[in-house]
């Protein structure tokens, strides 16, 4: 697969960032650090902070179809060329995460009765390092939380090779098919253990908790959403022409308006079961907004208007090439400053404080881990950059 001819898209690693601090906002409220409450708006907005995951899926599959689909690339398909990079883009900060977490891991399994030269141990630690982890719900979140969605990432990675020689070539008007039926299939198990509870339980012979782990997390149920988003990038790439001559006024309030309309989707949907929906969480965690993060993606692709200038910045464009070291990395900076503002000082620090020391060292630690690790580890394991 070849990379090569491919115009940058800036505004999309900016809006990495932001989608990554997201996350930190929604792990410190999680964690009580952070209280919204006094703002129902804005706290039901940071709530929906792991929607921000699914955002980047749809992202994933659209930057990597739009990077290696196009038209005239050699059909011979070079898997292995395209996993090594994958591998050199992940890994090492996904390893060096552990590492930093390593501690918590291990208290963690003590407290559960599993010592260091326990099989249960090893067991769980090798999901972990293999990438393997969100394919087992009970090990899904052990270890380093937000390493479940590199898990996920690796088996989208896994079939991308096979999906673009698919999809690749096809009309426009199959891939608006393919992308519709994906989004439908996100749906469809959230609606079938949701609307067929008693059922799907006495199916799995599992708990409802167990069954929304399921869900939320399982690689195989949220590849609709990559597949979505690799559509989404082949379409992007097939537009007429005149759709590819620089971006109007037109084109940038377009942009713009797709930037509010996730925010306010995001913080105005209902969060209380109706009549029709018992569980209107679950359906935006699993997919329910991926037509609306799709068009942000492709209005922001165009570029024009504020956000996609804003995004465009130099400055945002380190903080999302470095969004991947932040999405780790934050987990531990909460857990370590959480650990030393609250038990180990007299009197405890303010947990306001303690939030603002996370997400600034989760955000600074990030940007040297990106240029003083990830990038190295790259070029030593490709021979070349990304």
């Amino acid at each position: 697969m070849s990379a090569a001819g491919r115009d940058l898209l800036p505004a999309l690693t900016g809006l990495r960032f932001l989608a990554a601090l997201h996350v930190v906002a929604h792990h410190l409220r999680s964690t009580k650090l952070l209280d919204f409450s006094p703002w129902p708006v804005v706290d039901r907005f940071v709530e929906r902070g792991g929607t921000a995951v699914g955002l980047f899926f749809v992202l994933s599959g659209f930057i990597l179809a739009y990077t290696y689909g196009r038209r005239d690339a050699d059909d011979r398909t070079n898997a292995w060329s395209f996993y090594r990079a994958r591998f050199a883009r992940i890994y090492p900060v996904y390893l060096f995460a552990l590492v930093v977490t390593a501690p918590f891991f291990l208290g963690q399994m003590h407290q559960a009765g599993f010592g260091l030269d326990s099989p249960v141990t090893w067991y769980y630690a090798a999901l972990a390092l293999g990438l393997l982890q969100a394919w087992v719900p009970e090990a899904v979140l052990l270890w380093n939380p937000p390493g479940w969605s590199l898990s996920a990432e690796a088996f989208f990675y896994l079939t991308f090779p096979a999906l673009l020689t698919m999809l690749r070539g096809r009309s426009r008007t199959t891939l608006v098919v393919v992308a519709a039926l994906a989004w439908l299939t996100a749906l469809a198990p959230t609606a079938a253990a949701l609307y067929a509870t008693e059922a799907v339980r006495q199916l799995a012979g599992r708990s409802d908790g167990w069954i929304v782990a399921v869900l939320k997390y399982d690689p195989l149920l949220r590849w609709p959403e990559f597949v979505f988003g690799a559509a989404l990038g082949l379409l992007y790439l097939r537009r007429p022409k005149i759709a590819a001559m620089p971006p109007t006024r037109r084109d940038g309030a377009a942009a713009d308006l797709a930037s509010l309309s996730v925010v306010a989707a995001l913080a105005l949907l209902p969060t209380s079961p109706t009549r029709w929906c018992p569980n209107v969480e679950l359906f935006i965690h699993n997919g329910l907004l991926a037509p609306l993060f799709g068009l942000l993606i492709w209005r922001l692709a165009r570029g024009g208007g504020l956000c996609s200038r804003g995004l465009s910045t130099a400055p945002l464009l380190l903080l999302g090439e470095a969004s991947s070291a932040l999405y780790l990395l934050h987990t531990p900076a909460i857990m370590y400053l959480r650990t030393i503002g609250l038990e180990l000082r007299s009197p405890p620090w303010p947990t306001t404080w303690i939030a603002a020391a996370a997400t600034a060292a989760s955000i600074v630690f990030s940007v040297v881990v990106y240029t003083r690790l990830e990038i190295p580890a790259r070029r030593r394991l490709r021979g070349a950059q990304l």
